[in-house]
């Protein structure tokens, strides 16, 4: 059989060739031409690649909430010094921690502040990590330590294997802050202090550790600090003192809140007793602790006539001292979170009174459109 042979007009012809190779490409999504080029792959298919091509994994971990997270997309990301350094280096990723498999990641890779950006190796295990916001010359930096073995992977293998080496644990020290590993660094400082006599955490050196690092509020080293305020505050002044000590405290109020299934729950009886600690010590600020806490609670836990009853006291406690911002900031959470049109009208007027109190003309425009949402209904928050 005798089959023609047939010539295809030419725009058909760059039809085709165009189609194959979106096809062929589809994959990747270049930031601005110059920049990081991301994969758009699954997990599966980004470490499938990465094995293939070996090289390590740069993921950014964001949210479409997260202002940093977008100005690193619009200012970082496309450069093209940096896009040279990770397209040769890294597979890249982006993925949004509240969608799809980033729900799943964000869980799987321990990631609960945004941005967050992860470097990991073809089988997906963390070498190192960075959370906030980084110039494309600091990233570049950032990626050569890791690639050096100076990333926190690195460090915290060293760690677990015994290396207490002091210039090792302030190096050990500062890769912990760059990844915002706060657990690790009380753990780390804690048993630094914990090793020397309390009358040496007076010492600059060790109360900058205590400052910037304890945050455990049932750690003996900020009980000792509380006991020994006067001491603390002679050397280090009352603002400081105080702030670390309501703040360490303030922190182990929030705590007794989890997750269970797609419920949050409170443990009542363990933050009763947690108030009732603080009051016992004579904590100064205990009472302002609770209330500030209970804020919070019945905010995650829905409990919205709780809630109004809390805002609306704090804003008559505090009159015009209470900034515009805070009361906007009360009212905004309402719009993120609740349904119900009794409460959205109680956080409108929160909102209008914002309006009301701030000179900010840019300030005002943020409020209004806040103000005008809550005056909608919403569905399927």
């Amino acid at each position: 059989m005798h089959i023609p042979n047939i010539k295809l007009p030419q725009w058909v012809l760059i039809t085709l060739l165009l189609i194959g190779f979106v096809m062929s490409s589809h994959k990747l999504m270049a930031s601005t031409e110059g920049g990081i080029t991301f994969f758009s792959g699954s997990w599966q298919e980004t470490l499938d690649k990465a094995k293939a091509e070996d090289k390590a994994i740069f993921m950014d971990c964001y949210t479409s909430w997260c202002g940093p997270c977008k100005k690193l997309a619009k200012e970082v990301f496309p450069d093209k010094e940096l896009g040279a350094y990770f397209n040769e280096h890294f597979i890249s990723i982006k993925v949004d921690m509240e969608k799809g498999e980033g729900i799943t990641l964000k869980d799987q890779l321990k990631v609960s502040a945004f941005p967050t950006m992860l470097f990991l190796n073809t089988n997906g295990e963390e070498m190192h990590r960075l959370v906030g916001y980084r110039t494309p010359e600091k990233l570049i930096d950032e990626a050569k330590k890791m690639q050096s073995n100076k990333g926190f992977g690195y460090y915290q293998k060293r760690y677990n294997e015994g290396d207490r080496e002091e210039q090792f644990i302030e190096e050990y020290l500062q890769v912990l802050k760059s990844a915002n590993k706060k657990d690790e660094l009380n753990d780390v400082a804690a048993e630094v202090l914990l090793e020397i006599k309390p009358q040496l955490w007076l010492q600059d050196k060790n109360w900058q550790l205590i400052n910037d690092y304890i945050i455990d509020a049932d750690s003996e080293i900020i009980r000792y600090v509380y006991d020994n305020r006067n001491h603390f505050v002679a050397i280090h002044g009352e603002l400081a003192v105080d702030r670390k000590i309501n703040t360490v405290y303030s922190r182990g109020a929030g705590l007794f809140a989890s997750k269970e299934g797609d419920k949050m729950v409170l443990d009542e009886e363990g933050y009763q007793n947690y108030i009732a600690q603080l009051k016992e010590m004579g904590l100064p600020q205990w009472e302002k602790i609770k209330k500030d806490t209970d804020l919070r609670y019945t905010l995650m836990l829905e409990q919205w006539d709780a809630h109004i009853k809390l805002v609306n006291a704090k804003i008559e406690s505090m009159g015009d001292k209470l900034h515009p911002s805070i009361i906007w900031n009360y009212a905004m959470r309402i719009d993120q979170r609740c349904n119900d049109a009794a409460t959205r009208a109680e956080a409108a007027r929160w909102c209008q009174l914002a309006i009301d109190r701030t000179s900010s003309e840019q300030a005002k425009k943020s409020y209004k459109r806040t103000l005008e949402q809550l005056m909608q209904p919403k569905q399927n928050k």
